[in-house]
Parts: structure tokens; C-alpha cells; sequence
């Protein structure tokens, strides 16, 4: 996690459960953020409950895309990003 870099959260956590801070919290962080877009999209645009749903399939089709074309294209050696050298066919 990115936080595991800049913050020293499995010192003050050490006691809980692997399958809760590497898998709860981040889904439930998630959830709460997919739900938090559903909500301001019906309120802030008027959107009916269809259109909302619409926009989170969106939402989350991009971010698998992005990450996707990230993962593919721009990881390097360790798994470091690079920027993506020799795309396409090689002569």
C-alpha cells in the first residue's frame, strides 16, 4: 500500500488480523467511496437511480481500464514504473 511507505500504520497494527488490513478495510474503503460517488452523482446532477448506477459502472470500467493499461505497459523491473519503452511490433 502506498501509505506503507510514508506512514508507520503496521507498527501501531500489528495485533490485528491479516485477512482484516489487507482485506476488509481496503474493500470497505472502496464500498464507501463507490457509494459516496453514487449518492453526490444523484444529488448534484438529479440523476435517476439507473443513470447513478450507469455512472459507478463507468467509473469503475475506467479505473479497471487504467490500471489495466498501467500494469501492462508502464511496470518495470520489481515492478517499478517506467515509462513504457518499444510498444508495438518489433522489425
Amino acid at each position: 500500500m502506498l501509505a506503507d511507505e510514508y506512514i508507520e500504520i503496521t507498527q501501531k497494527i500489528s495485533g490485528v488480523p491479516f485477512s482484516i488490513t489487507n482485506g476488509l478495510i481496503p474493500f470497505g474503503i472502496l464500498v464507501a467511496a463507490v457509494s459516496g460517488f453514487y449518492f453526490y452523482m444523484k444529488r448534484r446532477y438529479g440523476a435517476t437511480n439507473t443513470e447513478a448506477i450507469q455512472m459507478v459502472f463507468v467509473l469503475l470500467l475506467v479505473a479497471f481500464i487504467i490500471l489495466t493499461v498501467t500494469g501492462i505497459f508502464f511496470r518495470g523491473t520489481g515492478m517499478k514504473l517506467v515509462w513504457p519503452r518499444n510498444i508495438g511490433p518489433q522489425p
